[in-house]
């Protein structure tokens, strides 16, 4: 059995949350799915009851009797770790990422790299930190890598600050290979040798993230773009042609100019608790455009959502 405190390890570096994990599961044809575990699921008359994210669920993982990804944020928009997860056979491209975090006083940690594949790179913190900034940081590492925007087989964790994204679990059995996930700088592969080596690694420190936070914050703004319009006919809009800047104004919410466009605070992040200067929600003048900047550009709030939520009053 494993040691109880390498247990409570693994546990504090990778469990964000103990309310919902995912499970895998393979169909007769072998193809990995998973399902999203959490209390309010159907247990199927009681023959699936759902299970917290407790030590005794990560003994499980580890001892290869239930292979979970790990939600990367928590209900209030943190995390403690960030990855880098690169699916193609190119192993230099995460090897220069690994390097980049090193020269950057980034202590990266790859594992589940094996034969056509990369694997995972990852970042663990002390404590947790702002997935929102994290977001952004990991999008800077992989440019200074040289890694483009939507580049093939490559995605970064977490995806969204405020909606579900998740990491098959380190040491835990990939289900189409039958092998766990190991750490690759360990040279014993047994689990405990691995979760020893794992506790002995140094972890990146939150207070020194807190301390980067302003310039990631600078840097997403700079990185702030127009999405597409999603919504833009009056059909869809509402009667006689109203546009987005009507229904911010029928809503109670003041638009501001920004530049050359209109800032104003939007209505999800309000929801949400973000967006303290309340400039969020960015329109063009004519209203026929409208964004939801929060997050960068890969954390997004939808244009159909935003536009319910103004319907709906916010």
């Amino acid at each position: 059995m494993l040691p109880t405190e390498l247990v409570d390890c693994y546990t504090a570096r990778f469990v964000n949350r103990a309310d919902c994990h995912y499970r895998a599961w393979a169909d007769k044809a072998g193809k990995v799915s998973y399902s999203y575990e959490h209390a309010g699921k159907d247990d199927k008359d009681g023959r699936f009851p759902f299970r917290p994210a407790d030590a005794e669920l990560v003994r499980d993982h580890l001892e290869g009797g239930r292979t979970c990804s790990w939600p990367a944020v928590t209900s209030d928009g943190m995390s403690r770790w960030g990855c880098f997860d690169d699916d193609s056979q190119d192993y230099t491209r995460l090897d220069k990422m690994a390097q980049v975090c090193i020269e950057n006083g980034w202590h990266p940690l790859l594992e589940s790299r094996r034969p056509e594949r990369s694997g995972h790179l990852w970042l663990l913190f002390d404590g947790p930190v702002l997935a929102a900034d994290l977001m952004t940081l990991l999008d800077v590492l992989a440019k200074a890598a040289g890694i483009a925007d939507n580049a093939p087989n490559f995605e970064t964790f977490p995806k969204s600050a405020t909606k579900r994204s998740a990491v098959r679990g380190p040491l835990g059995v990939h289900l189409k290979t039958g092998q766990p996930g190991i750490f690759n700088g360990c040279l014993a592969q047994d689990i405990k040798s691995q979760l020893a080596w794992l506790n002995a690694q140094p972890l990146n420190s939150s207070d020194a993230f807190a301390t980067f936070s302003p310039e990631l914050a600078r840097r997403r703004e700079a990185a702030r773009k127009w999405m597409a319009p999603q919504i833009v006919t009056p059909r869809t809009i509402g009667a006689g042609g109203a546009n987005f800047l009507d229904l911010v104004n029928h809503a109670g919410i003041e638009a501001k100019p920004n530049g050359k466009d209109l800032a104003a605070p939007c209505p999800l992040c309000r929801q949400e608790g973000h967006d303290k200067t309340g400039d969020n929600l960015r329109l063009s003048r004519d209203g026929r455009l409208m964004s939801c900047v929060y997050g960068g550009v890969a954390c997004q709030h939808k244009g159909k959502d935003i536009l319910k939520a103004l319907k709906d009053g916010c």
